[in-house]
Parts: structure tokens; C-alpha cells; sequence
């Protein structure tokens, strides 16, 4: 009995090796964030989504997928899920090309501007392209410096 459960885990093992199949762990990464004033989310696809909590908190959790070992099988993305007082807004880049984003499921081009989420449930745009420094080893949420493209 011993050695039958022996030999089909060996074959296994050996089936998964032989076929390519990889037994690693998946890539996934969460973060979380409250936030008062208006940050910027940083998707691996070179797309940036304002969040503009008003004069309201909110929370942002930021799970990101593939992001240390992704290659062309196992593409990086991110979904963030930016929790208002009454609503929620799940934005993504999964399965959109670079410098686009999904935001509740519906795509967006961002070639000419970057969406504003806005705590009053209005979708707004920024004036003209928009783009904030971000550096690999710093946060993928972080605090809008440039407010003037706030439409208010």
C-alpha cells in the first residue's frame, strides 16, 4: 500500500517535470492604504488612475499578481479596489494592453489623459496628458503632487 502511494506521487512529480509544469507558489502581493487627499495608482501597464477622496477617507487595497516573476505566460497585473463611503470602484489592468485600464470592467484608452475616481462617484478626466514621476522601488500608491489636474 505504502509503495503504491509512493510510486503515483513520483509519477506525478515526474509528469509535472517531464510536461513543463512548474510547483512554485503563485506571485501575489497585497497592500493597503487609507487615504485623505488625492493619490495617484501606479499600474505596471504605464497607466496612472487618480483617486480623489473629496472630504472623505478611503481605502485602497492594491493586489498585484506576477509582479517578481511574470514573463509572457505569466503576465504581470494589478487590482486595485478603492473603497468609498458608500460605493466601490475596482480598477485593473489585467488583460489590456499598455497605457489602457479597466475600471469596473468597462477599458479605457489613457493616451491622452488619466481618469480621476472621484469620491462623489463621478468618472472625470485630467486636462491634457498626465503623467507623475514613480520610481520602481518607491510605492504604487502615492500622493498626487501635481493637484492642478484636479477638475474642480
Amino acid at each position: 500500500m505504502k509503495s503504491s502511494v509512493l510510486f503515483s506521487a513520483v509519477s506525478i512529480f515526474l509528469l509535472l517535470g517531464w510536461t513543463g509544469c512548474e510547483l512554485r507558489p503563485a506571485d501575489y502581493e497585497k497592500e493597503e492604504f487609507a487615504i485623505s487627499g488625492p493619490h495617484v495608482i501606479y499600474f505596471g501597464n504605464y497607466a496612472e488612475v487618480i483617486v480623489d477622496p473629496g472630504n472623505e477617507k478611503c481605502r485602497i487595497v492594491f493586489e498585484h499578481y506576477n509582479r517578481k516573476r511574470g514573463n509572457a505566460f505569466r503576465i504581470p497585473y494589478g487590482v486595485a479596489t478603492v473603497h468609498f463611503a458608500d460605493r466601490k470602484v475596482i480598477v485593473s489592468d489585467e488583460d489590456v494592453g499598455n497605457g489602457a485600464i479597466k475600471i469596473d470592467g468597462r477599458e479605457y484608452s489613457l493616451r491622452s489623459s488619466s481618469p480621476i475616481i472621484s469620491a462623489n462617484g463621478k468618472l472625470s478626466w485630467t486636462n491634457g496628458s498626465f503623467e507623475q514621476e514613480w520610481s520602481p522601488q518607491g510605492p504604487w500608491v502615492y500622493p498626487l503632487k501635481r493637484e492642478d489636474v484636479l477638475q474642480k
